[in-house]
């Protein structure tokens, strides 16, 4: 954890690169450029070869024994590099979910959210979505011991007295120990990130960076599962996986910490054995019922996870990641996608019995719209969005006020229900504690509404503040397109070209900056976006092909 996040070295890096990307009609390179580790997207075509983005990676992600991702400060805001090092391919290659012919380019945004599990400390300014100030790069002692200067300032005193030392005392209630506490909130330190289900939602007026060591998990966030998992292989469901498992059901004592030393990786040469005695400490040696020749086949120096922890692949690029649901596997198929399975029904990971039942209604009702948002077929978003909006109108008629509640009725009412949507988006946003991406839907939702009904005065401050919460072409877009209507041509036209600065995907802004350059005398900047435009028209259309 101590090398989860840090500030790119170049001199450190890996070498350059180039990959040329079919399925999106990109070609992406890494090249050194002053001193700094750049990123390049290019559209590349017989007739020409236009440069869309060229930013130097700010921030390394990850410690490089799978994989390293690269975050860029764009315009002040943070953003995912479309390009991974793949430790085991020792090449680079799309980042997960990249590999698609319409990928987020430099449009991923990496809000605070995402920064709590991969940095040590870091918040996100001003209320934005993603323009991030950072604490402190890597995670650090105090994500799993609390905060410290308590215990700190007991060692300096200890050590300034003379005679006294207490570095030698059994227990120190200054710090959080997590050997000490109870499996079930010593599983939390490491659940707080490695915990990740189907739905997961904030508790009301509640934080996931609200979360201290040794407190129980579930007041802060509440989880949600399958009703009825089975063993299938996710990357982010060891834990899940695990709880799943005999040897940790039918134990008082297994956890991430019977297998895993937070503090050091056991060494090549030693790793099978020091897992192998993991087991052992309830196990027999010879336990297995493995016939010997079987055994010999299979795993030939005995060790146990080659068949009670399979590894298995992922959809991630060059993963593999090992079973955490121990037992018998005869086969572990790689993770698939769900476009046809049946709906599921989600029930809470933890005991949330301690909540109101309108609590738990109203966390049901944001977890299904949160998977509605996940899903990857319109069949299922509809089922689940419909799901969420039933609980969510249940529990606002019911009297309770939250901003995350009204914010996800605002885009569920948005389709047919105008008047509805906006007035829980006001709702929403008179809420003080909304967390930032309801803030920017919510406050959209407001925008889009005004431009509609021709309101450009009261629009026009909206979408001048939303551009300064996030980076998103949409939002320019729709400034420009406010400006225009506003006969304020010259912020109308910058407005458009930030859009396309941002996606250079958006063939409609380019052709109206192309006749509008024409129409003014700048043939040199129209030709610019005229060749994007044929450029992007054959990409899509040997997309459609």
């Amino acid at each position: 954890m101590g090398r989860s996040l840090a500030i790119v070295d170049e001199t450190v890096e890996p070498p350059d690169g180039e990959i040329a990307h079919a399925l999106s009609g990109r070609r992406f390179d890494v090249h050194r450029e002053n001193g700094k580790l750049h990123h390049r997207e290019t559209l590349a075509s017989d007739s020409a070869h236009q440069v869309l983005a060229d930013y130097p990676a700010k921030f390394v992600v990850g410690s490089g024994s799978h994989s390293r991702s690269y975050l860029m400060e764009v315009d002040g805001f943070l953003v995912e590099s479309p390009l991974t090092w793949y430790t085991s391919a020792q090449a680079w290659g799309m980042s997960p979910g990249y590999d698609v012919a319409d990928h987020a380019g430099f449009r991923r945004e990496v809000p605070e959210k995402c920064l709590f599990c991969h940095a040590g400390r870091a918040r996100a300014m001003g209320g934005s979505l993603h323009r991030i100030e950072f604490f402190e790069h890597a995670i650090g002692c105090e994500r799993c011991h609390g905060p410290g200067s308590t215990h700190v300032q007991r060692y300096e005193v200890a050590s300034s007295e003379a005679g006294e030392d207490s570095s030698t005392d059994t227990r120190d209630d200054t710090i959080v120990n997590p050997a000490r506490l109870p499996r079930d909130l010593a599983g939390d330190v490491c659940h707080q990130c490695h915990l990740t289900t189907k739905a997961y939602v904030p508790a009301r007026d509640r934080a996931l960076a609200d979360f201290r060591p040794g407190l129980p998990l579930k007041e802060f966030r509440h989880y949600f599962r399958e009703q009825n998992p089975d063993s299938s292989m996710r990357v982010v469901g060891h834990v899940e996986q695990l709880m799943l498992s005999d040897c940790y059901c039918q134990s008082d004592l297994l956890s991430c910490l019977t297998c895993h030393n937070p503090h050091a990786f056991p060494e090549p040469r030693v790793r099978e054995q020091y897992y192998r005695n993991a087991c052992l400490q309830c196990h027999e040696r010879d336990a297995c019922r493995v016939s010997p020749g079987e055994l010999a086949e299979r795993s030939p120096t005995n060790n146990c996870v080659t068949c009670h922890m399979p590894s298995t692949a992922t959809d991630i690029p060059h993963f593999a990641f090992t079973h955490h649901r121990i037992g018998i596997h005869e086969r572990i198929p790689a993770a698939q996608p769900d476009e046809n399975s049946s709906f599921i029904d989600l029930t809470p990971f933890h005991d949330l019995s301690f909540l109101s039942p309108l609590d738990r209604t109203r966390s049901l009702g944001l977890a299904y719209f949160a998977l509605s948002k996940r899903s990857t077929t319109k069949r299922k978003a509809d089922e689940y969005a419909r799901r969420g909006r039933r609980l969510l109108v249940e529990v606002k008629a019911a009297g309770l006020k939250d901003g995350e509640v009204d914010a996800a009725l605002a885009q569920a009412a948005w389709a047919h229900d105008r008047a509805g949507s906006i007035k829980h988006a006001r709702d929403a946003l008179g809420a003080s504690n909304l967390s930032p991406i309801s803030r920017v839907n919510s406050l959209y939702a407001l925008a889009a509404f005004y431009s509609e009904s021709q309101q450009y005065a009261m629009a026009l401050p909206i979408l001048t503040q939303l551009t300064t919460l996030r980076r998103n072409a949409g939002d320019w877009m729709l400034l420009g397109d406010c400006l225009l209507a506003s006969e304020d041509q010259t912020k109308a036209i910058a407005a458009y070209e930030r859009a396309v600065q941002i996606d250079p995907n958006l063939v409609e802004i380019h052709t109206l900056l192309a006749e509008y350059y024409e129409r003014t005398g700048k043939p040199e900047q129209a030709q610019k976006h005229k060749v994007l435009i044929d450029v992007l028209m054959t990409i899509m259309s040997n997309q459609v092909r």
